[in-house]
This record gives C-alpha cells, sequence and structure tokens, in this order.
C-alpha cells in the first residue's frame, strides 16, 4: 500500500522562480486529491497531465488567492468536460461562499448554472475533524491573516498521515500537525524572518527537533529560499514526486 504525492506547484503567491502556486497532489487507489488549489493550479494540473476531472477531494488550508483561488476553474473545467464525478471542497469557515463569489465575479453569466456533476462543501473550523471515508482531516487555526480563516491541516487515510502547515507565522500548533506523520510540509518563505504572517527556513531549522515526523519537506518558497546553496533541510520543487509506503 502507498500514497503517491507530487507538487504539481510549491511557489508563493507571486509565483518565485516561475514556479505554480500551492497545490500538492496525493493519489492513493483511484482517489486523488489536492492539498490546496492556487490560481495557476488548473494550468499545473494540465501541464502535467493529469486531468482535472478525476480530482475527487481538494482540501484549501485558507482564503488567500495563490491557495483557493483555482478552485472555480476546477468547477469551471468540469462543466467544459461534462465532468460526473463528484467534486468535495473542504476548507476553513467562508470556503463555500468566497468560491461561488469569485465564479459570480469572474463568470456572471456561468456562475447561475447548476454544475452538472455533485459539487460538495464541506467547512472546518480549528480544532475540528472531519471523516470523508476513507479520508480524515483534522483542523488547527494558525497565526496568518485572519481574514483569510487560516488553517493547518493533516490528512490522514488508512495507515498514512500527511501534516501541512498552509500559510503560518511559526506556531506550536506546528508540532501538533506534524507529530507522527510520515510527511509533514511546511512552509519557508524566506531564508530568515521578515514577513511576520510567515514562517522563515530559519525558524524551521530551529524547531526542526520538535517536528515528530518521518521526512519534513518545505514548500511556498521565496527567491532567496530557492536560490541558496546546500541547505540542510529539504525543498521541493515543481513536479517533485515521493511515494509514502505503508508503514
Amino acid at each position: 500500500m502507498s500514497i503517491g504525492v507530487r507538487f504539481l506547484g510549491s511557489g508563493d503567491a507571486v509565483a518565485s522562480g516561475g514556479r505554480f502556486q500551492a497545490c500538492i497532489l496525493v493519489s492513493h487507489d483511484e482517489q486523488q486529491m489536492l492539498l490546496d488549489c492556487g490560481a495557476s493550479s488548473i494550468v499545473a494540473l494540465k501541464r502535467r497531465a493529469v486531468d482535472p476531472s478525476t480530482i475527487d477531494l481538494v482540501l484549501v488550508s485558507h482564503l488567500h488567492g495563490d491557495h483557493f483561488a483555482g478552485v472555480p476553474f476546477l468547477v469551471l473545467d468540469g462543466q467544459f468536460a461534462h465532468r460526473e464525478r463528484p467534486l468535495t471542497i473542504v476548507g476553513p469557515p467562508e470556503t463555500e461562499a468566497r468560491v461561488r463569489t469569485a465564479l459570480i465575479n469572474m463568470y456572471p453569466g456561468f456562475a447561475d448554472e447548476r454544475p452538472r456533476f455533485p459539487l460538495r462543501f464541506v467547512e472546518v473550523g480549528g480544532g475540528e475533524v472531519v471523516e470523508l471515508e476513507p479520508v480524515q482531516v483534522a483542523a488547527w487555526s494558525v497565526p496568518h491573516d485572519p481574514l483569510s480563516n487560516p488553517l493547518a491541516l493533516r490528512l490522514s487515510l488508512g495507515p498514512f498521515s500527511i501534516g501541512y502547515s498552509g500559510d503560518t507565522a511559526w506556531t506550536s500548533a506546528l508540532t501538533e500537525v506534524a507529530s507522527g506523520t510520515q510527511l509533514f510540509i511546511c512552509e519557508a518563505q524566506t531564508l530568515e524572518p521578515k514577513a511576520r504572517i510567515h514562517v522563515s527556513y530559519a525558524e524551521v531549522l530551529a524547531h526542526r527537533h520538535e517536528l515528530a515526523t518521518q521526512r519534513l519537506l518545505l514548500t511556498h518558497l521565496g527567491d532567496d529560499v530557492i536560490a541558496a546553496d546546500d541547505l540542510e533541510l529539504e525543498r521541493a520543487h515543481d513536479d517533485l514526486t515521493i511515494d509514502l509506503e505503508s508503514p
């Protein structure tokens, strides 16, 4: 039993290094999930020959465009492709309203059409766990732009567990998210602390001993983290693919 994790997008809001925005494909058996779906995700999916209609579940960490603004395009593509497969969007409070508002603003004539496929929104707050058989999703509130309703997430599927920081300043909650996971995906926007609502590489390195995960991967990388040589911690890049084997 294994799970495939593919970084279709490992970049930040301004596509530093020419990278696609947050979009991480998690595949297991016939099920495919996305951790975040930034505005560029529909391009990233199709460039890597991943049919958007095969995505079953999208987990949104917070409501900034580089993390959720690809969802309206996923819905639009489903309409044009005559998708029949159900699609579930899991995210923080207001996810459904913001996705529908984005659709209205970008495609006002289309927004009133009922999707041809089953579309479901599930909203989760910090401290909550939702069961979406066979997937369990746990959420933690984290310190980022409060208007984006930011969450860190942990995805559990059978014996597998993947933690994801989303966007956040350093918080001890990340040690809980990472604890016992096969993979913890953590943002590292800058090399040194510069942005008060983002984690820096230096902070993740300083707290590495607290992160009880089998493998730590850094994502949401800014230019200085991408360009740096000989860093101790592993950095993701677009199209990095790893397989998690059953423990």
